[in-house]
């Protein structure tokens, strides 16, 4: 078996850098299954938990702009959902 360790660029310990997966959803209620998920995303060391490890990471590439990118799109969803209702009762009283 070949030795794989590399050195993380953050902490400088020799490690095998640990594969980060996308997470899927849980469908069901008591007996349910994953549905999706489980992709390779990006790769962490496992002592400091820095996704730059080989220090050539570019930060559109790290987890929290994944995150942050979801949850702006849950927030434009729901404001383009309200703005559909207020126009949708606008609507009614005009009738």
């Amino acid at each position: 078996m070949s030795d794989n360790k590399v050195q993380c660029q953050c902490c400088g310990k020799m490690m095998v850098p640990t594969v980060l997966r996308s997470r899927g959803l849980f469908v069901g209620w008591q007996y349910g299954w994953w549905f999706g998920g489980g992709k390779p995303v990006s790769s962490c060391c496992p002592f400091c938990l820095s996704e730059e490890w080989d220090g050539k990471r570019d930060i559109r590439d790290t987890m929290m702009w994944r995150h942050v990118g979801f949850i702006l799109s849950v927030i434009a969803f729901f404001l383009i959902f309200m703005v559909g209702m207020k126009l949708n009762e606008v609507m009614i009283c005009c009738r």
